[in-house]
């Protein structure tokens, strides 16, 4: 079972995506907002950390997962942090309802990886179906923050957000090793 901090959040991450450079640099983008009283979705929770910061930050926070362990690990650390979360399982949008100031995902962004679920496939076709359908979920004025790798193939993103009416900006990156992550924040 591993421990993962970040500030005074302390998390449990067996059998879940665990922390990383990545959930940092979104992490460290929303400690910078505003987010008292907004309806935040988190699309692809892992042990819950972005759900649990807008929490703390007074939101009203929705997290799915497809992986069912994820979920009760978002919930389990939720509790353990003194945040209420709403939790549940979800293949992206398929079960959820309502609208959103803002729609959350640090999706899988490598384009093919041996474990699947850190895939966002051939194509990045993950990532395609997420744009295609974050739109209905989002409130007039909402906005979308995705975080991609640039082995995602960013032109591909940005023209599927383009095609949906989306106007889109890089709001933080970070250079890795052997590729750059970026923070997208797309809005109407």
């Amino acid at each position: 079972m591993g421990k993962v901090f970040f500030r005074s959040i302390v998390l449990e991450t067996e059998e879940v995506y665990e922390p990383r450079e990545d959930s940092f640099l979104f992490a460290h983008f929303l400690e910078n907002l505003d987010l008292k009283g907004k309806k935040i979705l988190e699309i692809g929770c892992g042990s819950g950390l972005l759900s649990i910061l807008c929490s703390k930050g007074k939101a009203e926070v929705t997290a799915v997962d497809i992986n069912e362990k994820a979920v009760e690990c978002t919930l389990q650390n939720a509790e353990k942090n003194g945040c209420k979360i709403k939790a549940f399982q979800s293949d992206l949008f398929s079960f959820v309802q309502g609208k959103f100031d803002i729609i959350l995902f640090n999706s899988p962004y490598l384009p093919v990886d041996e474990e699947k679920e850190w895939s966002a496939g051939e194509g990045s076709e993950l990532i395609l179906k997420f744009i295609e359908n974050c739109k209905i979920h989002l409130f007039p004025n909402g906005r979308v923050l995705l975080l991609i790798s640039s082995l995602t193939g960013l032109e591909k993103v940005l023209q599927a957000f383009r095609q949906e009416g989306f106007k889109t900006k890089s709001v933080a990156e970070e250079s890795l090793f052997f590729e750059k992550i970026l923070l997208l924040e797309a809005s109407q």
